[in-house]
Order: C-alpha cells, then structure tokens, then sequence
C-alpha cells in the first residue's frame, strides 16, 4: 500500500532518468541525500526524483515538496517493496537507486545518461563508490574524485557463462550496493513481483535478473566513484566498534539473512528457468555461497561442516585466488572438537580482516605474571 503525498508542482516533460530514494525510519540523512540528486550537472529537466519512505515528517514532506519531488509514503516493510513503488512510479528510461543515508558525486547523472544514451543494450550500470565517515572531507576534495579517469568493464550476460567468471566479476567489481547501479527501467518492468519479495540484498538481485533476460544485454562496470557510501552509527552491515557478543550476533543474522536472500534469488531465477549456461552458472554459484556462508555459521555454532560445503569453500578460495580462506579448513576439523575457542579465533580474525575493533577480547588468551 501507498499514498503519493505530493507531485512535482513542476512536472518534468520526458525525464531520462528517474532517481528512486527509498528510507525507513531514519531521517537524519535524506535531505543531504536528496540535495546531492538535486545538485547535478546534468540538466534537472532530464530528470525526476521519487522518494519512497515510511514516515510523515512537516519538514521533510516541505522540503520535498519545495524541491520538486515526488513523495510517497508506504507502509510496506520490505526493501524491495519500497524498491518497486518507486519504479512502479517511475518514468525515465534509466533508473538509480539512492539510499537514504547516500550520496551522489555531481557528475553521477550525467555519466549515467551519456552511458545508457550510447548504448541501447545496456541493462546494467554498476560504478565504484567512496566509503567514508567523513563525508564533508569528501566533498570538500571533489575535484581530486571527478579527474579519475573511468575504467569501464563491458560483459555480455552470455559471457559469464561458468560460477568462476561470475566468482571474478563479483570479487572484481563488488556488483552491490544500491547507491551505484542504475538499470534499463523497460528491461526489468516484468520483474517487479521478484523485486518486492526481497527485503535483503536487493542490489544483487538486479544483477541476477539480468541473467534472465536476452544473452546480448549489456551489462556496465565502472570503477571510477560516483557515489559517497556514508558509515555511521546506524549501519547496518557492520559496526567498527563493539562488543565479540555483539559482533557475533550481527554476524549470524546477517549470514542467516544472507542464506535466506540467496535461496530466494535461487527460487526467482528457477520461476522461469531456461537451459542457458549463463542461468545454470548463476545457479551453481548461488548454491556455493550458501555452502560457504554455512561453513561459517557452523564455526560459531561448533557444528560440522557437510563434505559439500567443505569443497565449496575449496573451490571459492580457487575461484578467488585466495589461499587465506583454505585457513579456515584447520578450524573446520578442530570445531566439534573445541567450539568456544575455534568460535573465538574465527570470529576475532574476522574481525581483524574487517577492520572491526574488539573490546573485550582478554578472555581469549590472559598472559602469564612473569615470576
């Protein structure tokens, strides 16, 4: 369900791009976020700006309605949901997302119209991002950002034809994150029921559904920025400072959350399944992941790891080049064995490799008094 609070008063004739914003329940952020949309150097006659939310706030609903944007409230609860509103109500031929705690770089639109422009099989643009806490420090530096010279990857779907090459994009690249990808609005117009069923990950589930469309689409990698990915308090990936319990439990949900996005992702591609290699590789790297993510559930859980799910860890680290996740095998033999340590050595090296701080980690190894 929805309710469109307020129209553009002035109505944009044939917008391009439609710039899809969606919050739930933070506020702090949307306005910057929107002022970046706002503050582009393509022209704002080529496009709209559409912000789904969940709340009603005077100030936020006047500003939004002073800058000529659409408002729309929802009381959906999913991602996907709010995703799919605002394409619903979309009319530029090119949609990018925003987070609400996001931003743009300046040059953001109009690198995205000029791509989607010359190129009528793109389905998929996906660019680089600047994470930082410190955003003003950013923007204060944009002229260093905007000489970045783009490093433009084109891959037709019928490339990716194996879970290796899918494997390599993915690590490569790092396809998530809403705030960089735009998509071909009439190309993925058939797909708005599997884009409201999921609430996580949303950002990979618009790669994959390129896999569902004609072999020849085009899909767009960028690794120059173009968006501020901002860290704060509220994120909700990860915390850079915490508590091992806490961190833990942060950790388990997401890989839970993860399974269960990924499982769905497989039911979605099934639902109109073809014999093309590039659906069967999407498939078969889908189902890896699954059985890496619950090797790692099982390290915190002290729980044995099925043979699959062992070799599927195996070939990720093959796949990747990494020989530092074949480490965890050890940890894999020992964890039925001695759960609370390996659980404590697993996690506390996570944390290290994600730059987590740890606060209370003295009750994994307490020294000696010299004598």
């Amino acid at each position: 369900m929805f309710n469109i609070i307020s129209q553009p008063k002035s109505s944009i004739e044939n917008p391009y791009i439609s710039v899809v914003v969606i919050a739930y329940d933070r506020k702090e952020f949307i306005q910057e976020a929107v002022k970046s949309a706002i503050n582009q150097t393509l022209e704002r006659s080529k496009y709209e700006i559409i912000v789904v939310k969940n709340y009603l706030d005077d100030q936020i609903d006047e500003f939004l309605n002073r800058n000529n944007v659409m408002n729309i409230y929802s009381d959906e609860k999913t991602a996907g949901s709010k995703l799919a509103i605002g394409i619903q109500n979309s009319r530029g031929e090119v949609i990018s997302f925003l987070e609400d705690d996001d931003l743009f770089l300046p040059l953001k639109l109009r690198e995205v119209y000029e791509i989607f422009k010359k190129n009528k099989d793109i389905v998929h643009f996906k660019h680089n991002l600047i994470g930082t806490r410190k955003v003003e420090e950013v923007k204060n530096r944009l002229n260093e950002v905007e000489v970045i010279t783009s490093q433009i990857k084109v891959f037709h779907i019928y490339e990716l034809n194996s879970a290796k090459k899918i494997f390599r994009v993915r690590d490569k690249y790092d396809l998530g994150y809403n705030s960089s990808i735009s998509i071909r609005r009439s190309c993925y117009k058939s797909f708005i029921e599997d884009v409201k069923g999921v609430n996580n990950w949303s950002d990979l589930l618009f790669f994959f559904l390129a896999f569902k469309m004609h072999e020849e689409s085009i899909v767009y990698v960028d690794k120059k920025p173009l968006s501020i990915y901002r860290i704060h308090d509220s994120w909700s990936r990860y915390d850079t400072n915490t508590t091992f319990d806490n961190f833990v439990i942060k950790r388990v949900r997401l890989w839970e959350e993860e399974i269960a996005a990924f499982q769905n992702f497989i039911k979605i591609i099934l639902s109109t399944y073809s014999d093309k290699d590039s659906v069967t590789a999407l498939i078969r790297w889908l189902t890896i992941n699954i059985n890496v993510v619950n090797v790692q559930l099982n390290l915190t859980r002290g729980s044995r790891s099925t043979l699959e799910e062992i070799l599927s860890l195996i070939q990720t680290g093959m796949y990747k080049k990494n020989a530092k996740i074949l480490l965890s095998i050890p940890l894999i033999i020992l964890s039925p064995l001695t759960p609370k340590l390996v659980k404590k050595i697993f996690m506390l090296g996570l944390a290290s490799s994600m730059a987590v701080v740890i606060d209370d980690t003295s009750t994994l190894y307490t020294p000696r008094k010299s004598s």
